[in-house]
């Protein structure tokens, strides 16, 4: 099975290694599912992109496991349940290595690991890092990119449930909102640093770009009898 295709233009994620990056099979059977580059990969250097916006499913992990594990040799236990496969690979693989179980506990007991669910990246990499199979990974980093609304008379307030992958994203749900929404006036287009899953950067302290509505190409009206 195949990483991910990697989209460049989307490559706001880096995985990073203590020494270089390497795809053992824990990178290939845990990250697999993410849209890293693999083509780009380079002994020089500690880091690798991936596309930031991805969002893998646990279902998607459980097919690059379960793709690693054969490939090891890897055997699950005779009574493993379908319903708790992902679990079963990642203990199996953990017992391949040689790592220790009771490590994972704690964070496989705080997740939701349903298989249509999203995979977190930071959940990704915690497991990752504990089932180290000389690969070295050490930490990752995201770049988003927010937009805040005001009506000119409060405080921005983001109305997404999500940021985006790209300034040029950004900049055109903002636009599209202050369309829909007449009574707000301006949008603040920010950049959010994410580093182990804690925001270095504050959206407010690093502002990109501020669009006004009335500055703005209107909507094409709807034609007649449409």
């Amino acid at each position: 099975m195949q990483p991910a295709v990697f989209d460049p233009e989307h490559a706001t994620g880096t995985l990073k290694f203590a020494d270089r990056a390497r795809l053992t099979a824990v990178i290939k059977a845990l990250l697999g599912a993410l849209a890293y580059d693999a083509a780009g990969i380079s002994d020089a250097s500690p880091n690798l992109a991936f596309s930031g916006e991805r969002s893998a499913t646990w279902g998607d992990v459980l097919k690059h496991l379960t793709e690693q594990g054969r490939e090891l040799g890897v055997t699950l236990p005779a009574g493993a349940q379908q319903d708790e496969l992902l679990f079963e690979w990642i203990y199996a693989l953990a017992d391949h290595i040689g790592k220790h179980d009771f490590d994972i506990v704690p964070v496989l007991a705080l997740g939701n690991f349903a298989l249509a669910e999203r995979a977190p990246v930071d959940v990704l990499v915690t497991l990752a890092k504990l089932l180290d199979d000389d690969h070295g990974l050490s930490s990752y980093r995201v770049e988003e990119y927010s937009v805040n609304v005001t009506v000119g008379e409060c405080w921005p307030w983001n109305p997404f449930e999500a940021n985006f992958p790209s300034h040029a994203a950004a900049q055109e749900a903002g636009e599209q909102y202050l369309q829909e929404n007449l009574d707000c006036t301006e949008a603040i287009i920010g950049r959010v640093v994410i580093e182990d899953n804690q925001i270095c950067s504050e959206d407010a302290d690093d502002e990109l770009e501020r669009i006004r509505r009335d500055e703005i190409e209107p909507q094409d009206a709807p034609a007649a009898g449409a």
